[in-house]
């Protein structure tokens, strides 16, 4: 009965996403476990022991964990890293510690070698990674945030403990160090995947995770790393295009109002349509004033002045948007990059 009792109170618990509370309970958890695997290694022969082992695995999870405890640079490695870990087995999870004396080049070399042979390449966000590993290949890549997220979407974000908990019933090191997360986020990249993909073979979603998320987490990487090139002239020329429309207008709507108002405030808006102009459709808010959003305003279209007052919003939309935002950005770079939530 305590444990059913435990185990419902961490389902609730975890349901609601209150995680930090979850470490004030002594839960039975397969985590206790787990963790007496977790192993760390320092000595260059032990680590290229370590990837070599990995290499002739089935699959493989992967964690590259920053360090965003360090508030001593001095000490930190350049790449921002704390950590990584790699787990390819459910009796081998292995992390090593970053520092100034760490070769990073070297661990990401032997990474992108263990990602060309195994068959299973597992992430907890693969895009992420990517700049780092080079030769992941889209037919061995899997990223179990993007998997789980497929077969439950109504969740607006993943992370390796919700995973590791729907999916493993594990806790996921809530509240443990560095080295120690590293090796659940890795062990969860591990264990989840064969788990996620009959999930999604279940679901018969497996096509579109492997034939169409996967290579666009790799698309989308790519079209992070090119960026967009900017035409500034050109940019500028079409910049004093709109604004000399956006004038345009302004002076069309004052005549037709019989007056100069603010066009981008509500209250002015509404007073001049519904109560100067008389026009219908006038609903207060509860601040009181007239509701001026583009469902009323379109409800309006048959009146000159509300076409001009809806293409005035798009105008200046797409000025503040596209013209004033890139502007600025193509002072200090000439590509300008674009990131995409997965």
């Amino acid at each position: 009965m305590k444990i059913l009792i435990r185990k419902k109170r961490t389902k609730f618990l975890s349901g609601f996403r209150f995680k930090n509370m979850l470490g004030r309970f002594s839960i039975e958890t397969k985590e206790n476990k787990i963790e007496k695997i977790f192993r760390e290694v320092t000595e260059k022969e032990e680590i290229e022991r370590i990837f070599a082992m990995a290499e002739k695995a089935q699959c493989v999870g992967v964690a590259l964990s920053k360090d965003e405890g360090n508030v001593l640079p001095l000490f930190a490695h350049p790449s921002g890293f704390g950590r990584i870990a790699i787990a390819w087995s459910e009796k081998d999870v292995v992390t090593i510690p970053c520092d100034l004396s760490t070769d990073m080049e070297f661990l990401f070399a032997k990474l992108s070698h263990v990602a060309e042979k195994v068959s299973c390449f597992s992430v907890c966000g693969l895009k992420e990674i990517l700049p780092y590993i080079k030769n992941v290949k889209q037919s061995s890549a899997f990223d179990v945030i993007v998997a789980a997220y497929l077969l439950n979407p109504l969740k607006s974000d993943y992370t390796y403990e919700d995973v590791a908990e729907q999916y493993l019933g594990i806790a996921g090191g809530i509240q443990a160090e560095l080295n120690v997360k590293c090796c659940y986020e890795a062990y969860t990249a591990f264990a989840a995947a064969s788990v996620l993909d009959n999930k999604l073979k279940e679901a018969e979603m497996d096509r579109l995770f492997y034939e169409i998320e996967m290579p666009l987490v790799f698309t989308l990487y790519e079209m992070e790393s090119a960026g967009v090139k900017v035409e500034a002239e050109a940019l500028k020329l079409y910049g004093d295009q709109l604004g000399e429309q956006i004038i345009q207008l302004e002076h069309q709507i004052y005549e037709m109002a019989g007056e100069e108002f603010n066009i981008n405030s509500p209250k002015q808006l509404g007073e001049i349509l519904f109560e100067k102009l008389n026009l219908p459709y006038g609903k207060k808010n509860k601040s009181g004033g007239y509701t001026t959003d583009a469902d009323v305003l379109k409800k309006l279209v048959d009146y000159p002045i509300v076409n001009c007052i809806l293409e005035y919003r798009a105008l200046t939309k797409l000025y503040s948007t596209y013209i004033d935002g890139m502007i600025v950005l193509e002072r200090m770079v000439k590509y300008i990059l674009f990131t995409h939530r997965l």
